[in-house]
């Protein structure tokens, strides 16, 4: 009796990638516009991402840079 052969799955090649957050914590008298050139996003980038409803940031602040 012949031998059936074995059906191989098919090999998964998408890597999984590990997310890291990036996070920045917001020091005294710091702008949006340059944590967003210092970190090469878009001030639209970190207000989307952080759903700010404003450009005034405090001090303490955590926002968001990378998800």
């Amino acid at each position: 009796m012949a031998e059936k052969a074995k059906k191989k799955e098919p090999v998964n090649q998408t890597a999984a990638v590990a997310s890291t957050t990036v996070k920045h914590i917001v020091r005294a008298g710091e702008k949006l516009s340059k944590i967003a050139t210092d970190n090469n996003v878009t001030i639209g980038h970190l207000i989307a991402l952080n759903e700010l409803s404003t450009m005034v940031l405090e001090e303490g602040q955590v926002l968001i840079i990378h998800e």
